[in-house]
């Protein structure tokens, strides 16, 4: 069996949100010392999360998203009319 090594990339220091502010990013570091079923724990226990926020928030994800697509089309339409 492979042993699995995570590369040390560099990590971003900010994101834009669907709101369109800059956020910064707290990194953090996954142990590179856990075993496969270990991080396969935390992933199922991060897609509950995700799937739990979800279903509380849904609606108001999908308005956000396609408020976010919009303005990006928009600014592409703009920026590509430019040329």
């Amino acid at each position: 069996m492979s042993e699995f090594t995570a590369s040390a990339l560099p990590l971003p220091t900010e994101r834009e949100s669907l709101s369109g502010r800059v956020l910064p990013i707290i990194p953090f570091a996954i142990a590179p010392h856990w075993t496969p079923q270990q991080a396969l724990a935390v992933y199922e226990l991060l897609d509950d999360l995700r799937e739990q926020i979800w279903q509380y928030y849904q609606r108001a994800i999908q308005e956000l998203m396609a408020e976010h697509r919009i303005t990006n089309d928009h600014d592409l339409s703009v920026s590509d009319s430019m040329f």
